[in-house]
């Protein structure tokens, strides 16, 4: 036993050896299979189905080409979960474009075409025959099944075809009315039909004590049926309100349920492209009691993260938010800089002192997954739970991260309070081809900050048995954290600029309030994140 004074014991279960992996390329078969999983079946792959579906899959080269690409395609369209979401015709066609064709509908009279058919007994797996068959598929394929340099993100993204009306339209000015009524009545819910599509030129705001859903929706994954809010244009540069620059703005006490918001980020909008925006985020929760966003679809986030929750540091005093179920993608999103500097986005970014972020599944977020902010004068006791996070094609900087926030410019060194909080029981992997630099991320060192934290507990994570390529699977640098029972397959990456690679770095000194007490058997490395320089690799 190594002792280092006044610190808790550490243990940890490791599934696989250290391993070195340093790719010069790499391919996105693996995000196929994500999006099969996302566009068709509404949810992110299980562990079982990425085995069998992804892992085993040759990610580049001939291996890729000669894939059966079609047989795998109709395993999801044709399957017993797919029929069992009860979608018609129009929906059905709405998944195919964005599973295989990998974007919205180019027109309406596109959408009918091929819903005709489907109305009129033509089989899917025909349908599907059909659109693997299109050299724009094959012109897919070529990008799926081609190496990238490892530098630099896949050219397989998100298509930048605009989202289509495909049933009714409200303008966001029509929804806002709406919701403005709906706070003055007993009701206070707004509920839309089906398919709704809401092109959204300005801020759309869920008033405190509004619910806002979609009718005829039962289950997260139906995203194709929820009523969508897209981005059109960034608005609200300048303000001095937080979330001004958000698509969906909700007050204490609102709620969105079985709501589609897509950020539509390099989408191309009236003939121009709608880029990267700092603060662009899709939904922006001002604190409070009650708030939530639960059982919804968010997409392509324009900004630096998808969802955002303030708390008091902020001035929003959060006593109870709940951000649960949602399927969070980032098919859009880029890992490494664009024009020399980075567009980085998360999935869920919580400052809100008092939130609870449990059964979410996130595909490819870019910068950290799940990250919990300091909460100021009071203690951040969050409750990160099981959740399910996959770098399928965008690498990301962390899956889960603990972050003692320091304002840029701000060289004063604080420690902060994260008693109550934790990351527990959650699953994380990788492809074979992408990384999280740091699996969990305890202090922000990595980051170059220099604030302290302490009480925050990192337990029973799991890669569960799926090799997951990682700089540092649990990185420990500026926090007093409780840590055991975490199971990872820690596959070292090579490249990167982490001086100490290994599935634990731990900082021994105590003047950064890390742990200092580990178990003989546990494998583990003494060292520091300080020069990792997050966003440079």
């Amino acid at each position: 036993m190594t002792k280092l004074p006044s610190m808790k014991k550490i243990s940890y279960l490791f599934l696989m050896a250290y391993t070195a992996f340093a790719p010069s390329a790499h391919a996105t078969t693996s995000q196929f299979v994500a999006r099969m999983y996302t566009e068709a079946l509404g949810r992110a792959p299980d562990e079982s189905g990425w085995t069998a579906g992804a892992v085993s899959k040759p990610q580049s080269g001939a291996g890729c080409q000669n894939l059966d690409f079609l047989s795998l395609a109709n395993n999801f369209y044709s399957s017993q979960e797919y029929n069992g979401l009860g979608y018609n015709s129009t929906e059905k066609v709405l998944t195919l474009y964005r599973g295989l064709l990998n974007r919205e509908p180019d027109s309406l009279a596109a959408v009918r075409y091929w819903a005709q058919l489907l109305d009129s007994g033509t089989p899917m797996q025909t349908v599907v025959a059909n659109l693997v068959g299109t050299g724009e598929f094959a012109a897919l394929k070529n990008q799926i099944c081609s190496a990238t340099a490892n530098a630099s993100d896949p050219t397989y993204r998100w298509g930048t075809a605009p989202a289509i009306t495909i049933d009714g339209t409200l303008t966001a000015d029509a929804l806002q009315s709406k919701l403005n009524a709906a706070a003055t009545s007993s009701v206070k819910t707004v509920v839309l039909s089906p398919r709704t599509i809401i092109y959204a030129d300005r801020k759309i705001t869920v008033p405190a004590g509004v619910t806002l859903t979609t009718a005829g929706v039962t289950s997260r994954q139906q995203y194709a049926r929820m009523a969508r809010i897209v981005r059109t244009a960034h608005f609200g540069a300048g303000s001095a309100r937080r979330g001004d620059q958000s698509l969906v703005y909700l007050e204490n006490g609102a709620k969105v349920n079985f709501i589609w918001v897509s950020g539509q980020r390099d989408a191309t909008v009236n003939g121009l492209t709608l880029p990267y925006n700092l603060l662009s985020a899709n939904l922006f929760l001002n604190g409070g009691t009650g708030t939530s966003v639960i059982s919804s679809r968010v997409d392509s986030g324009a900004g630096n993260t998808n969802i955002a929750i303030d708390g008091l540091e902020e001035g929003a005093p959060c006593q109870s938010v709940a951000i649960s179920d949602n399927l969070i993608t980032g098919y859009a999103n880029t890992h490494y800089p664009v024009g020399g500097s980075g567009k980085y986005s998360d999935g869920i970014t919580a400052a809100c002192e008092r939130t609870t972020i449990t059964g979410n599944q996130i595909v490819d977020a870019s910068d950290v997954a799940i990250i919990l902010f300091r909460s100021g004068p009071v203690a951040q006791a969050s409750t990160v739970a099981n959740n399910l996070i996959i770098s399928a094609g965008v690498s990301a900087f962390s899956a889960m991260a603990y972050e003692p926030y320091i304002e840029p410019g701000n060289q004063t060194t604080a420690s902060y309070n994260f008693i109550g909080s934790s990351f527990t029981n959650n699953r994380f992997w990788t492809s074979g081809d992408s990384h999280f630099d740091i699996g969990i991320a305890a202090g922000t060192r990595a980051w170059g900050e220099k604030n302290l934290g302490y009480g925050g507990n990192i337990t029973n994570n799991s890669n569960k048995g799926i090799a997951s390529i990682m700089q540092i699977g649990i990185g420990i640098d500026g926090m007093y954290t409780a840590v055991g029972g975490n199971q990872l397959a820690y596959v070292r990456q090579a490249n990167g600029l982490c001086s100490t690679k290994a599935a634990v770095v731990v900082n021994p000194d105590s003047s950064r309030a890390t742990p200092g007490s580990i178990a003989s058997d546990t494998p583990y490395s003494f060292g520091t994140l300080d020069n990792c320089q997050m966003g440079n690799h």
